[in-house]
C-alpha cells in the first residue's frame, strides 16, 4: 500500500471506494433518512453508523475483488505474423483457417513432396509433411536447428534414425497449423516432443 492506496488482486481500492460511496449516498443513505424521520433519532453522527458504512464499503471491496467487477479486462487473440509455404511452390501471408485446413487435405505424397511449413521466420516455425492416406509428421523448430522437435503421439516407441512414423491425422494438423497461427499453445500439448539430432 502506497500514499494511503491499496490494491486487491489487480482492483483499485480507492477507485471502488469512490464508485462505492456513491452507491450508499443513492441507495444507503436515502433509506438512512427515511428511517431517522420516523424515529426522530439523529443518527447521522452516531458510531453505529459510521461502523455499518465501513463494514458494507469493506464488503462490496472484497466482493469486487473476487469478482473482477471494476477491474478492466480485454480479451484479444495474439495472431502471429506467418507465412504458409506450401509444398515450395506456394506462399500465403498470414493464412486463415480455411486455407490452412485447404492445403493440408490438400497434400499428396505420390503427386510431390508433400509438407507445409508455417512460421514467423525461416529458422522458427512448424512444419508437417505427408497425406491423409499415410499420416502426417509434425515438426517445428524455435530460433535455430539445435531446438527442432517432432512430434510423437502419447505412449508410442521413441522416434528412431529411420523414418518417424506418421501418426497424426489430417485433423490433428489443422488444429496444430491453426492454434500455432493464432500465438496459442494448444499445439504444444497435442502430442509428445523429441528433440532431433542433426
Amino acid at each position: 500500500m502506497e500514499g494511503g492506496v491499496g490494491t486487491l488482486d489487480g482492483l483499485s481500492l480507492a477507485s471502488t471506494r469512490s464508485h462505492v460511496e456513491v452507491v450508499i449516498m443513492h441507495h444507503v443513505v436515502p433509506m438512512r433518512r427515511s428511517h431517522t424521520a420516523r424515529t426522530s433519532e439523529g443518527v447521522s453522527g452516531s458510531p453505529r453508523w459510521g461502523a455499518m458504512r465501513q463494514t458494507i464499503l469493506l464488503s462490496i471491496v472484497v466482493i469486487a475483488a473476487f469478482t473482477g467487477c471494476g477491474r478492466r479486462t480485454t480479451t484479444t487473440t495474439a495472431t502471429m505474423n506467418c507465412t504458409l509455404d506450401i509444398c515450395g511452390h506456394k506462399k500465403i501471408q498470414n493464412p486463415t483457417e480455411s486455407d490452412l485446413r485447404q492445403a493440408v487435405f490438400a497434400l499428396d505424397t505420390k503427386k510431390e513432396d508433400a509438407f507445409l511449413i508455417l512460421g514467423p521466420t525461416d529458422m522458427t516455425y512448424i512444419q508437417a509433411t505427408g497425406d491423409q492416406k499415410v499420416g502426417f509428421v509434425l515438426e517445428y523448430q524455435d530460433t535455430d536447428a539445435k531446438h527442432h522437435y517432432r512430434a510423437k503421439r502419447r505412449g508410442l516407441y521413441p522416434i528412431d534414425r529411420g523414418w518417424p512414423r506418421c501418426d497424426l491425422s489430417a485433423d490433428e494438423i489443422v488444429k496444430a497449423l491453426v492454434s500455432y497461427s493464432t500465438g496459442a499453445d494448444d499445439w504444444k500439448t497435442m502430442a509428445e516432443w523429441e528433440l532431433i539430432t542433426w
